[in-house]
């Protein structure tokens, strides 16, 4: 009788430790599952709305004092998009040279050949930055009587180099994207500068790389 007490007082003590064991509450991490948190956090993280490509946008620029409002056409390349002043004509040529596209003014729809925005893609085969002081590169012959201008005298954040005629007239910056080298062009006879520069501006201001969904000029 004794041996079945001793037996039954032995098992009601176990019980009684059991019971008044603290169980361990799983902490957030060990009761998460991770693939459940990545989701969390993709669902979590902004997400930007697509660009509104509008075919036409209204904007103005500024003669004389005055604001003077201009539409702008919405145009495509190969690898960008921009927009282009309405009284602007755009053409392009490809070739082993490299890309070139040509934004002409149109006033009173009559093509200006002398006053353009050219901008020109190098080839993908030149690795090294192109130079005006060697006469053996493109940019030497396509930038003839133009000057570089000094680092501190630069007007454009993105561009690598920036050149300019000392008779007026020509201004042209050097840029590259991705491995490619390109440069932009404006050319125009002194009594077109007034109207011209700030409609050539709007282009450059638009651009936007398609290939890696940003703007040439910081925003």
């Amino acid at each position: 009788m004794k041996r079945i007490l001793l037996y039954l007082s032995t098992l009601l003590l176990i019980f009684i430790l059991i019971a008044c064991t603290p169980k361990k509450i799983p902490t957030e991490n060990e009761n998460s599952n991770p693939n459940q948190e990545e989701t969390q956090k993709e669902e979590e993280t902004p997400v930007e709305p697509p660009i509104a490509w509008d075919k036409v946008i209204q904007e103005s620029i500024e003669l004389e004092g005055m604001k003077e409002p201009l539409a702008l056409n919405l145009y495509e390349g190969f690898n960008f998009k921009t927009y282009v002043p309405e009284d602007f004509l755009v053409e392009s040529l490809s070739s082993g040279e490299g890309d070139g596209y040509w934004f002409y003014a149109n006033y009173e729809n009559k093509k200006v050949e002398d006053v353009y925005l050219h901008l020109f893609f190098f080839p993908e085969t030149i690795k090294e930055e192109p130079s005006i002081e060697d006469k053996n590169s493109l940019l030497y012959h396509m930038l003839p009587n133009m000057n570089v201008i000094d680092q501190t005298d630069k007007v454009d954040e993105w561009a690598i180099n920036e050149y300019k005629n000392p008779n007026g007239g020509e201004y042209a910056m050097l840029g590259k994207h991705g491995d490619r080298y390109f440069t932009m062009t404006l050319r125009y006879p002194g009594e077109y500068a007034e109207g011209f520069v700030p409609r050539a501006n709007k282009i450059i201001d638009h651009l936007y790389w398609t290939d890696t969904n940003e703007y040439l000029v910081e925003r």
